[in-house]
């Protein structure tokens, strides 16, 4: 689903771009908003955080794309 909301098959170049660093910037800024958050929580709160906010699958996604 991500590659097809990025411009997979036959999108625009600039387009593909421009979505690839609105993606970079919102995981960017989730994962700001997690570590800000964290600090205000006990461990419990910090596990269910986590889980609300993970990243890790855009991350990689990320990281195979050129």
């Amino acid at each position: 689903m991500a590659r097809t909301l990025v411009g997979g098959s036959g999108a625009d170049h600039h387009s593909t771009r421009t979505a690839m660093m609105a993606l970079r910037d919102l995981v960017w800024r989730v994962d700001s908003a997690r570590a800000l958050l964290e600090q205000r929580l006990d461990a419990a709160g910090r596990m269910e955080l986590a889980a609300l906010l993970t990243t890790d699958d855009i991350h990689v996604f990320l990281k195979q794309e050129p």
